[in-house]
């Protein structure tokens, strides 16, 4: 389902620079969801600059995805980030300044 799996422990207050490296659009709406009554749709650098407003730790499990749901981040609630390209998908719309860590796996 996904060619591109990352991880990132975000414990350490890694969270902006994971996810800076990421390197997705600044201008990119995403939609987050909590569960199946709960979400919302903001862009990229919303999310990316204010993540820990939106994701606590110990309660919230928060689902980050853009609009073509060509890529999904996932949060958990033990401060863990979880990203991944769908396989139909050749690549994030990105932003050219920040490319995409890793993006052969």
């Amino acid at each position: 389902m996904f060619r591109c799996i990352l991880h990132g422990d975000v414990s350490g207050g890694a969270a902006s620079e994971f996810l800076t490296a990421l390197g997705i659009a600044d201008a990119t709406p995403v939609c987050l969801s909590w569960d199946g009554a709960t979400a919302l749709r903001t862009t990229w650098t919303i999310f990316r600059k204010y993540w820990d407003d939106f994701c606590y730790p110990a309660s919230d499990d928060v689902s980050i995805a853009p609009e073509d749901e060509s890529w999904l981040l996932l949060y958990f609630h033990g401060e863990q980030f979880e990203f991944g390209i769908k396989k139909e998908h050749k690549q994030v719309p990105v932003d050219t300044a920040r490319p995409l860590a890793d993006p052969q796996h």
